[in-house]
């Protein structure tokens, strides 16, 4: 291997532990908490390196955000290849959506909508792309006398409420067998019948 491609790949190495520590540092308490000398002290590399990878604590955030949305965007792309039931593409979708989730915590989330608005806006605007890419793998199978748009309004409003950690305390269900029924409702009344019914019994 070349000593540019050595280069790179060690580059690439140092971004990848810069990420992991700083998402662990945030993970809890948020990215705003995150002290970049402390950050780089416990990494064992100068602020000066650090600062070449992440020339600011948005540019972290950036990244990290971009990692989790590269995530969901290859379960998709998997998804897709694998050939899966609806059923299949939407359960392991929002599966990966809720990991993200809830990989960070209330204060997390809260301070990136506040201190990094551009940051949060680009993650959402790249949530949505992705979004509308799995989208069009479902729409040949939704009912013909049920609006599209609508089908998928309902569902995204079916989904953030099953996701509700609120909600799903006070019925005594994880956020991941909420997610999962939510998911199995809208497939049943939404999708064509013979489909709906296959893709949920073969989900049993």
């Amino acid at each position: 291997m070349a000593s540019t491609e050595l280069a790179a790949v060690a580059r690439t190495r140092t971004r990848e532990r810069i990420l992991d520590a700083f998402a662990e540092g945030a993970r809890v308490d948020g990215p705003r908490n995150v002290v970049m000398a402390e950050l780089a002290r416990d990494l064992g590399i100068s602020t000066r390196t650090l600062y070449q990878h992440f020339p600011s604590k948005a540019d972290l955030v950036d990244s990290l955000m971009e990692r989790w949305a590269a995530e969901v965007q290859r379960t998709q792309n998997a998804n897709i290849a694998q050939d899966a039931t609806p059923f299949e593409h939407m359960l392991k979708a929002a599966e990966s959506w809720l990991e993200g989730q809830c990989r960070f915590s209330p204060t997390f989330w809260l301070q990136l909508d506040r201190d990094f608005p551009d940051v949060a806006r680009r993650f959402q605007d790249r949530l949505r792309q992705i979004l509308r890419e799995g989208r069009e793998e479902l729409v040949e199978f939704i009912r013909d006398d049920i609006d599209p748009g609508l089908a998928f309004s309902l569902m995204n409003a079916s989904l953030a409420a099953a996701a509700d950690p609120v909600r799903c305390d006070r019925l005594g269900l994880s956020r991941q067998d909420a997610v999962r029924q939510a998911i199995e409702v809208w497939v049943r009344g939404t999708l064509r019948p013979v489909r709906a019914l296959n893709t949920v019994r073969d989900s049993e």
